[in-house]
């Protein structure tokens, strides 16, 4: 059964259907620009207006902000820009998030639920390399998973941990590969 473009709440409110979660904003895209509909489903984000669709399978976005009331959302062939959402602009944002982490840790094939959750500050030494960004970082039984909004997130298998110590308020782990990462701003 199509969606019908004309029972989309209005802006600012969201409609809940089963896996999916369905926003309405304005669009502006390389391909268009208008009011439309934005569905959050299991493996990719809709966007519909009354003539166009576009679908952005999450493994094809590599960057998403929330930039004041409008996010930002990178993909290699351009970025999608969706305002005009009220208070729903964070919400989106939050369930953009959400699934899109649930996307990635299918794709690191992590499994098992997990053990702790919590969002903080990283700094990622790999390859004579250094990045640094806010994460969601998860502790599972048998890795550690820093998922930042973008495409650099992480699968630490805990079994390649080589050491682990505290400097103040950060927690170092070396890898026996010699990648580095270090986790602060993790609250209490």
């Amino acid at each position: 059964m199509a969606d019908n473009i004309m029972s989309v709440p209005p802006a600012g409110k969201t409609a809940e259907s089963g896996k999916r979660t369905v926003f309405t904003g304005l669009v502006k895209c390389p391909l268009f620009s208008g009011q439309a509909k934005l569905t959050l489903r299991k493996d990719c984000l809709l966007i519909s207006t009354k003539f166009d669709q576009l679908t952005l399978p999450y493994g094809e976005i590599t960057a998403f902000a929330l930039v004041g009331y409008q996010v930002d959302i990178q993909t290699r062939n351009g970025v999608v820009f969706v305002s005009c959402m009220g208070q729903a602009t964070q919400w989106f944002y939050d369930k953009l998030y959400a699934v899109y982490n649930d996307a990635v840790l299918e794709a690191l094939l992590v499994e098992g639920r997990r053990d702790f959750e919590t969002a903080g500050g990283y700094i990622a030494e790999e390859n004579g390399k250094t990045r640094r960004a806010q994460a969601v970082i998860r502790l599972y039984e048998d890795c550690l998973c820093i998922l930042p909004p973008d495409e650099h997130a992480r699968r630490i298998p805990l079994c390649f941990l080589s050491n682990m110590e505290n400097d103040g308020f950060s927690m170092i782990l070396t890898l026996a590969t010699g990648e580095r990462y270090t986790l602060s701003k993790l609250g209490r």
